[in-house]
């Protein structure tokens, strides 16, 4: 009776996984890739925390950047979406940078750290700089050894 008792939650523990991971939930543990490093440009801000780099011939890679996150911009922070996405092209844009990727987001987008070429954690000093107008970063994608775990 035991053996069958165990070998049910073996299968209900083995449908739940799959209907996890068809529905996305998890993904980014699951399906994230090692960490890789490029050399790029940055040819897009989307917004405080996403960027668009490119490699010469080749498609460009939407990143999200990690280890913070600007205000959005949406209705309510829009004024303060724009700031931080000025504040991140006035960083980076159109520059040379080493990309530091960490697997996947939810949407698919590269989780990504920028170093410009003096050197400069564009990640850390978004958010040295979004914590001194009073954000605060909680959140799961922290590649930068900021946050506890």
């Amino acid at each position: 009776m035991r053996r069958v008792v165990v070998y049910f939650n073996m299968q209900r523990m083995v449908v739940v996984l799959f209907i996890l991971i068809i529905a996305g939930v998890g993904v980014e543990s699951i399906a994230a890739e090692p960490s890789t490093r490029f050399d790029a440009r940055v040819v897009y801000i989307t917004d405080g925390d996403t960027l668009k780099v490119q490699q010469p011939g080749k498609d460009p890679v939407i990143c999200r950047l990690t280890g913070y996150n600007a205000p959005a911009m949406k209705k309510r922070e829009r004024s303060k979406g724009i700031i931080a996405k000025r504040k991140l092209a006035d960083l980076a844009y159109d520059k040379a940078v080493l990309v530091i990727t960490h697997g996947f987001d939810r949407w698919e987008r590269t989780l990504c750290e920028i170093v410009l070429p003096d050197g400069t954690n564009v990640n850390k000093a978004m958010r040295a700089w979004l914590e001194g107008k009073g954000y605060k970063y909680v959140g799961k994608y922290d590649h930068l050894g900021l946050v506890a775990k």
